[in-house]
């Protein structure tokens, strides 16, 4: 397991160099629930690697119990 800046794919002659292509999007209104992002390589089953984001439970539950105020 890798950070989160880490290439999602290793470099290769079909590819070209190493680079973060795969990515995961996110509301602003999700984002104080990200609790950590991580890079799984995954040599040898993919050309690509996993990216992997764990949310808070708790401040999950907070934001998706709480309807979103939308600007006038």
């Amino acid at each position: 397991m890798t950070p989160a800046v880490a290439p999602t794919v290793d470099a290769c002659d079909t590819h070209g160099p190493s680079a973060r292509i795969d990515r995961i999007y996110a509301s602003k209104q999700l984002l104080p629930a990200v609790r950590e992002v991580e890079v799984v390589d995954m040599k040898g089953l993919s050309d690509h690697h996993t990216v992997v984001v764990r949310l808070d439970r708790d401040s999950l539950t907070e934001i998706l119990n709480h309807p979103l105020t939308r600007a006038a």
